[in-house]
């Protein structure tokens, strides 16, 4: 039995496809990326760099993926708490090690609070775009081009409507070069653009 699933088109309208349909997997693939991208926005801007000042082991735990190893940490920023690593003394953790974390308070301990720190890859190491299935070259294609509509979309909102379409152009790579690869592609493409924009309108003596 055929199964259906309300969704919303390009205008922003309520439509009914069949779950399975390409209309129906091209509305999936966008939500997977928008959603992708929005989560890893809300986990880089929480991620922090510093220098490890101190690190003492504490305890190990048995888990069911193996042991883990606790240590405390103390950040040349300041930071302290208890991370878990699968080494006992790892390297990354000695004292002058470069680390990116996340940090995060978990309860508090004799009126002291308490905090769990989580080693995190660096941002440009971080953030690679999850592999979707393709089975052949035609979704391969079609990836491509749902990444150049949603890359159009953003430039539209980045530069701003009523532009010519040369305008949006390099903003457009800039996006689609992110969602393609999961890197950043050269900036100033964008930051030139909506400076262009905000120029143009305050040099513009018209009325309306």
């Amino acid at each position: 039995m055929k199964k259906y699933e309300w969704i919303r088109n390009e205008d922003g309208e309520k439509v009914m496809v069949e779950i399975g349909s390409p209309q129906h997997q091209e509305h999936e693939f966008q939500r997977n990326i928008k959603n992708e991208v929005y989560e890893q926005s809300l986990k880089k801007a929480n991620m922090k760099k510093g220098k490890v000042t101190k690190c003492q082991f504490t305890r190990e735990w048995d888990g069911p993926s193996g042991t883990i190893y606790y240590h405390t940490i103390v950040i040349d920023n300041g930071d302290h708490g208890s991370v878990g690593t699968k080494e006992k003394m790892p390297a990354k953790l000695s004292e002058g090690s470069e680390i990116w974390y996340s940090i995060e308070q978990k309860g508090n301990f004799k009126g002291q609070p308490q905090y769990s720190i989580k080693l995190e890859k660096a941002p440009d190491q971080q953030y690679q775009p999850k592999q979707y299935a393709m089975s052949n070259q035609s979704n391969s294609n079609q990836q491509e081009s749902i990444a150049r509509s949603v890359a159009l979309k953003a430039a539209i909102d980045a530069v701003g409507a009523g532009e010519k379409p040369a305008a949006y152009v390099n903003v457009a790579l800039y996006f689609e070069h992110y969602l393609l690869t999961g890197k950043q592609a050269n900036e100033d493409a964008v930051n030139s653009s909506i400076t262009d924009k905000k120029m143009d309108a305050s040099t513009d003596d018209l009325p309306f």
